[in-house]
This record gives structure tokens, sequence and C-alpha cells, in this order.
């Protein structure tokens, strides 16, 4: 059975779940489903990134869902935001294709193009599995949280008994290593891009990531 057609089995399980949830929310973005590309598996080194939430996102079912994140192509015709231009480094860095990754979301939905309020954040965590689920499935080498430190809470949640490493050359805050047996020995927690561009720590921390496979 091939990978994506896991993920959709996975989605189809939480699907009622998000459902209800943007019923009662209608500010509530539809959720990010992955559609992995085929050049994905052929990497050297399988990346997965992982954001806050969306920005605004399309909707539909999940079919539709999967057709709006292949087309969206991991920012390939997007405006040149930190987050993307930061991950196109980053693919350089690691010797990957570029657009040859898989991304995902901490909040698989967005409010209103933000991060949803305290409430409605704790009830998605009932869907936040997916993310675990969608790694077991995926298998990447290398893992990076876009999520700075004030979401650790959120991944200890999904990762019941992680813990953040120390990682040379950077304080806790802006770098720290994810140690969990769901996780790859190269999971990383640092700031959204666009923090590591104005705090001038971007180009430390992408010559970092040159060295760790």
């Amino acid at each position: 059975m091939g990978n994506q057609k896991l993920l959709n089995d996975v989605y189809e399980k939480y699907w009622g779940i998000i459902s209800e949830l943007r019923t009662r929310n209608p500010n509530l973005s539809a959720p990010i489903l992955i559609k992995s590309p085929a050049s994905y598996s052929a990497q050297k080194v399988k990346l997965m990134i992982v954001g806050q939430q969306t920005k605004g996102w399309g909707d539909g079912d999940i079919e539709e869902l999967l057709r709006c994140y292949e087309d969206f192509n991991f920012g390939e015709t997007y405006y040149s935001s930190p987050f993307w231009n930061v991950t196109r480094k980053i693919e350089n860095a690691l010797e990957i294709d570029n657009y040859a990754i898989v991304w995902s979301n901490l909040n698989r939905c967005d409010f209103n193009d933000d991060r949803p309020p305290y409430e409605l954040e704790l009830e998605l965590r009932d869907v936040s599995a997916l993310l675990l689920e969608e790694i077991n499935i995926l298998t990447p080498d290398i893992v990076i949280f876009f999520t700075g430190p004030n979401f650790d809470g959120h991944i200890e949640n999904i990762f019941s008994g992680s813990r953040f490493e120390s990682v040379d050359g950077f304080t806790k805050q802006e770098l720290s290593r994810i140690v969990h047996e769901a996780l790859p020995l190269y999971t990383f927690r640092t700031y959204h891009p666009r923090y590591l561009r104005l705090s001038g720590m971007e180009p430390r921390f992408v010559e970092y990531l040159e060295n760790v496979n």
C-alpha cells in the first residue's frame, strides 16, 4: 500500500472530527492535508517541515484539499515569504531537489488566517495526532519545526514524553533537538523563518544544517 493511500486513510479517520469543529467555528479554515510528491521518496535526505498554521487555505473535501496542497507546491508561485525562502535554502544546504519535501502544521487549521484562540486551539489538539501519523507514514530523515518556543507545549502534547536538548552554538530558545521515539534523530525546533531572518540567525542555522547529516 502506497504512502498516499495510508495518508488518505488517516485523513478519512479524522474527517468527521474536523468537520464538526468547523461547523461550530465557521472562521476555522479547512485543514492542511499532505499530498506527498513522488520526488520526496527519491531524495537522499527526506525532509519534513512543520509550521504553526496556514494563513488562509482552500476548501472542499479530502480530494480537493489534496489538490490544493499539490497546486501550492511548497510556495513555488507564492510571494517570496521568509518561510518558503528559508525552506529553499535548507533544501539546497541538504542537497534536496527544490519542492521535493513534505510540509505540515501543528495546528491543522487556522482561524481567520491566524493562530486559533486558546480554547479553540485546545479543541484542535484532538486532531493533532494526525502529525504523528503523518511522520510514521512518511518516515522523514530530518524534521524541522518552524514553530518557536511558544509552541513547545503543543509539541509535547503530540509527542508525549519528548524532551528538548541543547544544540552547540545556540541557546535552547533559538534551537533545540527534539528527542522522541517517533521522531528521527535529526529533529529540530527553531523560530519561525521570519524571526530567524529578523534576528540575524538565519545564516547560522542554515550553515548548521549543512553538517548534520
